[in-house]
């Protein structure tokens, strides 16, 4: 054991080392620092500003401050890309600005560009949608167009349609139907109508009672002629009202809907087997034959063939006489070829006599069952503005 003297000494030797090292390191980090060539490479970024004057000399290097930057000069873009990319983004900055805001404003939005009240349960919808933070509340035109035609109908003959378009299992429909905020299926159902049915069983509380007819075919299958749709709009326009006395509700006990009732082989047991004719059930009349809608197979045929006669007349859909180049005039910009209107690029009628070979239900499709009438029928398929609910081939908004 070391004397008290040493241990002591010891100690404060251990000390001061260290403390004896880092004073070394400091005064030799300062005599690096005060080198001039070490200044510049450690103060050149703020040198300048801190010395207060516009230029330094620090070595054999000189520091100049930097000048206010010059002001942006606007470049025009010529290239057509950025032409198209100018284009869309004023057209969204205009759609953006006129957006509607609050529920007052989207019911007026509606009723000016529409020229109608909106449907019933609106409000309803407006909330869902705002919970959901939708961001596009005023936007129906899509909607609206498809729809615009059937105003020319009578709802009864829209019903009877739906409520029989399964009558007949060849025409490869199936009926979906709602009652009293239940959905379920008739007749010839399938794993589309299943997945139909679980989409409409999350809000079909929310609906009046209805029947739906359901494609089961992969293509769409109603084509309306030309002038016929022409003649629906002119009438849904000269239609359109704002009767201030409207009630917001959907209207109760129409008829003509689905009601399925008693055929003859349900009651034949009991006749066979009861033997007092006073106990046997009246005899059921046969129900009535399904009515001809004018459904047509065209199976292995060339699609354009029947259906470009829904195209406008000064298409290249309708008119052969319509040059390629004249067409993609319509779609295309004039420098480049770039596409400029992405809706009449996949049009039928703009280009459907030029894909017409290069697709398979364009081209033969094993599967095609059309109606030449305006009926509804829920679309499963639309590779174009091509609807299920009406496959009107129109290029772009219906006009009148």
């Amino acid at each position: 054991m070391l004397p008290p003297r040493v241990h002591h000494y010891a100690v404060r030797c251990i000390v001061a080392i260290p403390i004896a090292i880092l004073l070394a390191l400091l005064i030799a980090n300062i005599g690096i620092i005060c080198r001039k060539e070490n200044q510049a490479i450690l103060y050149a970024r703020w040198l300048p500003k801190s010395a207060g004057t516009p230029e330094q000399v620090v070595g054999s290097h000189t520091w100049k401050a930097s000048h206010s930057p010059s002001p942006q000069r606007e470049t025009v873009d010529e290239h057509p890309v950025g032409q198209l990319m100018k284009g869309a983004d004023q057209q969204w900055k205009q759609y953006d600005m006129e957006r509607s805001k609050t529920f007052k404003a989207t019911v007026e939005t509606y009723r000016r560009k529409y020229g109608r009240h909106p449907p019933p349960g609106f409000k309803q919808w407006y909330k869902f949608a705002r919970q959901r933070q939708v961001y596009h509340i005023d936007d129906f035109d899509q909607i609206n167009d498809d729809l615009r035609p059937f105003w020319a109908l009578k709802p009864n003959h829209i019903r009877k349609f739906a409520a029989h378009a399964s009558d007949n299992l060849g025409h490869d429909l199936s009926t979906v139907s709602i009652r009293q905020g239940q959905v379920f299926q008739e007749v010839w159902g399938s794993w589309r109508t299943e997945t139909f049915i679980s989409l409409l069983a999350g809000f079909a509380q929310h609906l009046p009672d209805m029947d739906l007819a359901m494609n089961r075919m992969d293509q769409p299958r109603v084509i309306v002629p030309w002038d016929q749709l022409q003649s629906y709009l002119a009438e849904e326009f000269a239609t359109r009202s704002l009767d201030p006395n409207v009630e917001d509700a959907f209207t109760a006990n129409m008829d003509g809907l689905y009601r399925a009732g008693p055929k003859p082989s349900d009651v034949s047991w009991w006749d066979r087997w009861v033997l007092f004719p006073l106990l046997r059930l009246p005899p059921i009349p046969e129900p009535e034959p399904p009515e001809d809608w004018g459904w047509f197979a065209a199976q292995g045929q060339q699609f354009m063939n029947f259906a470009g006669n829904s195209c406008p007349p000064t298409s290249h859909g309708s008119n052969s006489s319509v040059s390629k180049a004249e067409t993609e005039r319509s779609y295309k910009s004039a420098v480049g070829g770039f596409i400029s209107n992405f809706s009449s690029s996949s049009d039928l009628c703009t280009v459907g006599h030029e894909v017409h070979d290069k697709h398979g239900m364009l081209y033969a499709s094993t599967s095609i069952d059309v109606i030449p009438l305006l009926v509804t029928s829920e679309k499963i398929y639309d590779p174009t503005n091509f609807d299920g609910t009406i496959s009107s081939l129109a290029a772009g908004p219906p006009k009148l």
